[in-house]
């Protein structure tokens, strides 16, 4: 059986296992850019794969790649907390929609705007806001109770 992304994880940073002594099955299951994107995780690597990136898309593939990693990552046990993209409700996807409009900015930026009217605790800020851009009283209630969980 082939090693899974966190065998291989484990293979350029704990473990350090040279890529010759790999099986077909590993090195068919190596993945530069899972493999990356994984890395990426631990924000102490972030800024060297970048630098990485330069040479991963000029040629550097593979075994090269492997070998790399290998010994370029110290040799250490790693927890890679995958990052997800933030679960956003009907509500709130409403509010972001309203933002992008009103403001004509991208759906990222309106999220962090969204993002710090309920960290700063500003509900009658944004109560305010929609009633200036003419949003009734009720549908102002639904997003504000959608954005603060009240």
């Amino acid at each position: 059986m082939s090693k899974t992304i966190f065998d291989h994880l484990k293979g350029v940073t704990k473990d350090k296992i040279p890529w010759d002594s790999l099986s077909d099955g590993d090195k068919n299951s190596w993945d530069d850019f899972m493999i990356t994107r994984w890395l990426s995780m631990k924000p102490e690597y972030i800024e060297y794969l970048n630098e990485l990136q330069m040479y991963r898309y000029s040629g550097l593939h593979g075994k090269h790649y492997y070998e790399l990693l290998r010994f370029s990552l110290p040799a250490e046990s790693s927890y890679f907390k995958y990052i997800k993209k933030p679960k956003t409700s009907d509500l709130e996807k409403r509010v972001i929609e309203f933002f992008s409009n009103v403001y004509q900015i991208s759906f990222r930026e309106s999220f962090d705007i969204m993002q710090m009217f309920r960290k700063l605790s500003m509900q009658n800020d944004f109560d305010l806001l929609l009633a200036k851009h003419g949003i009734q009283q009720e549908d102002r209630i639904e997003l504000r109770k959608g954005l603060f969980n009240e």
